[in-house]
């Protein structure tokens, strides 16, 4: 009789049990063996990118400037320490930068003036000679007749002698002859034209004694010839490195000043009451009790063949000293002040 293990289960279900476990662990084969290939994918990858990020940063080396992937993968061999440094060097150069920008956005803008308005300045003393051969003597006189006259130079903001009623200069390679081309179109306060005869008469005053110009030493041996209406030359005997310079003297107006007896010009009434060709002309004045000018009132001059001002009217207030001068300043009756000695700072 054949004796066979009997099992506890059904023979159907028995044989379905057998198949099903074969399954399970072949499943789990496959399963394990899934995770084995992804585990060495997964090695292989961080390889390469460890490769790649190595061979960009050695790269490094053979470039002034890194790329934007070099740098995206650089943190990568640094330590915490050199990412702070890193980190502080970047940070220098951002504020650096800016810094350099700021400077340079600040030095390329330029702040528009208002136009019109009027600015009073206090002065100490009072206007005398507002005559540009005989203002050298007085402060007021001086700043007052450079508003009101142009000379044939004049200096620029570099302290350069520059033209101004004249077009154009030229001197001789002897240094002994200097010729101006004047300006055309420019006119006196007054309307009349200014040419050359203003230039010849404005130096033949200056030479005459009886006008008692304190430049008189300075263009005593210089001769002058005007050839037309547009063109003044002087000669001098000798070479004079700074005589560019004395033609900064105001010129002025022949059609006025030959009514004008020259031993009475220090009485003239156009000493007080200018006409020029500046880019301020003469507007009002005040005068006090004892009949001294207390105010003196210049408006712009629309005419102006140069940069015209800014400012509508200018107007200058004397004081007897300084102390009542700084006193208007600091009670804000004035705009500004023309000069302040030290002790009174």
């Amino acid at each position: 009789m054949d004796q066979r293990p009997t099992s506890r289960y059904p023979s159907g279900i028995a044989d379905t049990y057998t198949v099903d476990s074969k399954t399970d662990r072949l499943r789990a084969l496959i399963s394990r063996g899934r995770l084995k290939i992804k585990k060495l994918l997964a090695a292989r990858v961080a390889r390469k990118n460890s490769s790649l990020d190595r061979r960009l940063v050695l790269r490094l080396y053979a470039k002034k400037f890194p790329s934007s992937d070099q740098l995206k993968h650089l943190s990568r061999f640094l330590s915490p320490k050199e990412k702070t440094l890193v980190g502080a060097l970047t940070l220098v150069v951002i504020l650096a930068l800016g810094a350099i920008g700021f400077k340079f956005v600040t030095s390329h803008i330029k702040n528009a003036a208002t136009e019109g308005g009027q600015y009073t300045e206090a002065s100490v003393g009072g206007p005398r000679f507002i005559n540009p051969i005989l203002a050298f003597s007085n402060d007021v006189d001086l700043d007052i007749s450079k508003l009101i006259f142009s000379g044939l130079v004049r200096t620029d903001g570099q302290g350069n002698l520059v033209p101004d009623l004249a077009e154009t200069f030229e001197i001789s390679d002897d240094g002994k002859t200097y010729t101006f081309i004047l300006r055309n179109g420019v006119t006196w306060h007054d309307g009349a034209p200014f040419g050359a005869s203003d230039v010849v008469a404005t130096f033949n005053f200056i030479k005459d004694p009886a006008f008692k110009s304190p430049l008189i030493a300075q263009f005593r041996n210089v001769g002058i010839e005007t050839p037309d209406e547009q063109t003044v030359i002087f000669r001098l005997k000798e070479p004079f490195v700074p005589f560019l310079s004395l033609l900064t003297v105001g010129i002025m107006p022949i059609h006025l000043w030959q009514e004008v007896i020259p031993e009475n010009a220090s009485r003239a009434e156009l000493n007080i009451k200018p006409i020029g060709t500046g880019p301020f002309r003469f507007k009002n004045l005040t005068k006090d009790k004892k009949g001294a000018i207390h105010s003196y009132t210049l408006s712009k001059n629309n005419e102006f063949y140069g940069q015209k001002p800014h400012l509508a009217e200018v107007t200058f207030v004397f004081y007897p000293d300084f102390t009542q001068a700084a006193a208007a300043l600091t009670g804000r009756k004035v705009d500004g002040l023309s000069f302040l000695p030290l002790e009174y700072r």
